[in-house]
């Protein structure tokens, strides 16, 4: 599954989604330069962006890449 992350959160879930198993798309330049990756224009599965307060993230998708993003944070945070 491929996901788009943006925000403040953006490196802590990058390495959480490579560790299991997403590819990350749509990257920004400080991204791919922490990570290494590629560039990689497909459209996401998952796009996660901050909330508007800042207070948490809000996580858009198909109801397969929500819920394997809603399992992999319920069983390693």
């Amino acid at each position: 599954m491929r996901a788009k992350v943006r925000g403040i959160y953006t490196t802590a879930l990058t390495k959480l989604l490579l560790e299991n198993g997403f590819q990350i798309v749509q990257l920004s330049q400080t991204i791919k330069a922490r990570f290494g990756i590629p560039d990689n224009n497909e459209p996401p599965d998952l796009k996660i962006k901050d909330r508007h307060d800042l207070q948490g993230i809000v996580a858009l998708g198909t109801p397969e890449a929500t819920e394997t993003f809603r399992k992999i944070l319920h069983f390693t945070l």
